[in-house]
């Protein structure tokens, strides 16, 4: 309990819930995106420069134009990826379309020429007139959390 002195008045005060969360970092946590009849125009990659290879395969950020009723609308914040999620993306896109030739991710763990493959690989993904306006994809690449059809699809 915190009390508070104030022109000779005490007043007790006791933590609430907000400020609990907000003492963990967590008070600020960002809505999901509304993905609702969102579509990816254009996407831009880079290697995160907070975390060093050192701790496993570098991380990148993903951070993508949004079209919403034919205009630009507001892009969500970057999305943090790794190799790992791409090939999980990957693995899940050929479950869900198994027609579909889904495109290969290449060495995206790779540190000078990664961030290229990653990108490479989600344009094509984009491209593709199956997989392109897919759900999975576009929720991939705008919500923060990796939905569930994507981390639950289990790898060969």
């Amino acid at each position: 309990m915190i009390a508070c002195v104030a022109l000779g008045v005490v007043a007790a005060h006791e933590p609430t819930r907000d400020d609990t969360m907000e003492y963990f970092g967590l008070g600020e946590a960002e809505p999901p995106y509304d993905c609702t009849g969102a579509t990816v125009a254009e996407v831009v990659v880079a290697f995160s420069e907070h975390r060093p290879l050192v701790y496993g395969p570098c991380p990148f950020y993903v951070s993508s134009t949004v079209i919403r009723d034919g205009k630009r609308d507001v892009s969500p914040p970057a999305v943090e990826r790794t190799p790992a999620d791409l090939q999980a993306l990957a693995h899940a896109l050929s479950v869900h379309y198994p027609g579909a030739v889904v495109p290969p991710v290449g060495d995206a763990s790779d540190a000078g020429r990664g961030a290229q493959a990653a990108k490479t690989f989600i344009e094509r993904c984009l491209q593709h007139e199956e997989l392109g306006p897919s759900q999975l994809l576009v929720e991939f690449l705008l919500q923060r959390e990796i939905t569930r059809s994507v981390r639950n699809t289990s790898l060969p």
